[in-house]
């Protein structure tokens, strides 16, 4: 690895549709995924995120938008680029306004 990849990565993002309402009633839960990994993994994923955005005439992805389908097609080519590398998954649900 040459020196500006070393380290931890961490990938972070969020659903629910709440967008920068995030406090919404509308939107009761907040979901956060994170990919954690060792080295940077954007080179192996970001060719594969940008073909599926052309590909649908996106500018940014969101499942919504792909559907189930498209969703595990995406999923199921990451978890190949990432193969060989040393990643984990994070999960956060947050229930706002108890």
């Amino acid at each position: 690895m040459s020196k500006g990849n070393e380290g931890a990565f961490i990938y972070a993002d969020e659903s629910g549709h709440s967008g920068k309402e995030i406090f919404k009633e509308e939107s009761p839960i907040y979901y956060q995924g994170a990919v954690i990994s060792v080295g940077e993994i954007e080179s192996k994923v970001a060719p594969i995120i940008q073909r599926y955005c052309t590909e649908n005439g996106l500018e940014r992805l969101h499942g919504y938008e792909l559907g189930e389908e498209g969703v595990n097609s995406l999923c199921l080519e990451l978890l190949e680029a990432l193969d060989g590398t040393q990643w984990k998954f994070h999960y956060t649900i947050l229930q706002k306004g108890i």
